[in-house]
């Protein structure tokens, strides 16, 4: 019993190595409230997330010195307003990352980052796109500017593509 548990963590160890990195986005609905931030940013660590998309941070550019305090590894933001939009950006303290150049739009909507990890580069584009439907097609017709024709392209977020409104609460 004691070997078949060496085996599965130097698996998992192993397997953690191919891994360059694992990302997940997470649409948080808000965490402007420290006591939420810090469970939120505890599920991050302790699930070992690597870099992580946020959408509807409700963050403010006041609040950027103490988040960054919080979570102790890489941020970026794009603010919206504190009760509308914003995405972010962190990246887990022990990520071994090279940032090359950022860009965001004016809304809070789209973040965008050229990130180098080991010998590969990622462009990496958070988004929280609008729920109506003729603005979410001219928001989506706009991302062409933030594709890279360099590096492969990574877009996540919150793309609000509602199938079943009845389901989506």
């Amino acid at each position: 019993m004691f070997y078949l548990f060496l085996f599965i963590v130097e698996l998992h160890a192993f397997l953690r190595y191919l891994v360059m990195a694992v990302l997940t986005s997470v649409n948080s609905q808000g965490i402007r409230s420290p006591d939420r931030r810090e469970i939120a940013f505890l599920s991050f660590l302790r699930h070992r997330m690597d870099i992580i998309l946020l959408q509807e941070t409700h963050w403010t550019r006041d609040m950027e010195t103490q988040i960054q305090r919080e979570w102790n590894g890489g941020v970026f933001f794009n603010h919206g307003t504190n009760t509308v939009r914003g995405v972010a950006k962190l990246f887990h303290p022990r990520l071994e990352n090279t940032v090359g150049h950022t860009r965001s739009d004016n809304e809070g909507r789209i973040l965008n980052i050229v990130l180098t990890l080991d010998d590969s580069t990622f462009n990496i584009i958070n988004i929280y796109a609008p729920q109506t439907d003729t603005v979410r097609r001219a928001f989506f017709s706009s991302l062409d500017g933030f594709l890279s024709r360099d590096f492969d392209n990574i877009i996540g977020g919150d793309y609000n593509c509602i199938s079943n409104a009845r389901l989506d609460k």
